[in-house]
């Protein structure tokens, strides 16, 4: 399964995609960020193969910073000035994405700590697709020629774009919450009774 979605993520036509479309860009990231990550990570955790534990609060600030820096028009256009400058992107969102994860599924990190890290997450995203969403005119200048081939104006792909970090971008932590809540809260206390 991982493999299938390493395959999708950076041979299949997605990934040539992501430079004429932005909006295939931030599903791409997502796919990345919100179902790959955890599933290494759910991999790595199985087998103790993981890195020491780093304070959740750090690992936010430095998740939140990497999307931010890429996803706003300089370091978005920088991403798209050579292959280097991409992968850079890829591999700083793939650490950051692998180390929010091991913080939301990792045992030891505390109930509260795992629903205010991604209740966080959610919120910085959240905010990021407003901007997205609500921009009066197109953010990215990379995307002006690149994406009438598909219908879509400038603009409506980064519209496009803002909601998918809305609905998409949420989900994954969404059902984390709900299930460190069913798992560290609701069934120890079941099987108490």
């Amino acid at each position: 399964m991982l493999l299938l979605l390493l395959i999708v993520a950076f041979v299949s036509p997605l990934c040539a995609m992501t430079s004429a479309l932005f909006s295939v860009r931030l599903a791409h990231h997502i796919l990345i960020g919100s179902v790959i990550a955890p599933l290494i990570v759910t991999i790595c955790l199985q087998t103790k193969l993981w890195p020491p534990k780093i304070p959740v609060e750090a690992i936010f600030v430095l998740h939140t910073a990497i999307y931010w820096v890429w996803h706003l028009p300089f370091g978005y256009a920088f991403t798209l000035s050579g292959t280097w400058q991409y992968w850079l992107m890829q591999i700083a969102l793939i650490v950051v994405s692998l180390l929010l994860w091991q913080a939301l599924l990792a045992r030891s990190t505390s109930v509260m700590a795992t629903a205010g890290l991604a209740l966080g997450t959610m919120v910085q995203m959240g905010f990021l697709g407003a901007i997205l969403t609500f921009a009066p005119t197109p953010l990215f200048d990379a995307h002006f020629a690149s994406t009438q081939a598909f219908g879509l104006s400038p603009l409506e792909d980064q519209q496009l774009a803002g909601v998918l970090m809305w609905t998409l971008g949420f989900a994954p932590y969404a059902i984390v919450v709900l299930w460190c809540a069913r798992t560290r809260l609701l069934l120890p206390r079941l099987a108490k009774q």
